[in-house]
């Protein structure tokens, strides 16, 4: 069975990207660093969660300089 899903997958991808004009290889190495990705948006979203939580407990009186430090 997974021989014929990896078969439909190289096969949808291939013509995938052949109508978009895409290079299978650039395809597959966008979705190789998908994990790097998600985890740099997970770290950018933690760290503004933060700032807004420093923001917040200043009462919203704080702006950059004295949130970071």
């Amino acid at each position: 069975m997974n021989a014929k899903l990896e078969f439909i997958a190289a096969h949808a991808v291939s013509l995938m990207c052949r109508g978009l004009s895409v290079r299978t290889s650039r395809f597959h190495s966008w979705r190789a660093a998908a994990p790097k990705r998600a985890e740099r948006r997970a770290a950018r979203e933690a760290l503004l969660a933060g700032i807004g939580a420093i923001f917040e407990a200043s009462h919203r009186r704080y702006g950059a300089p004295r949130s970071c430090h």
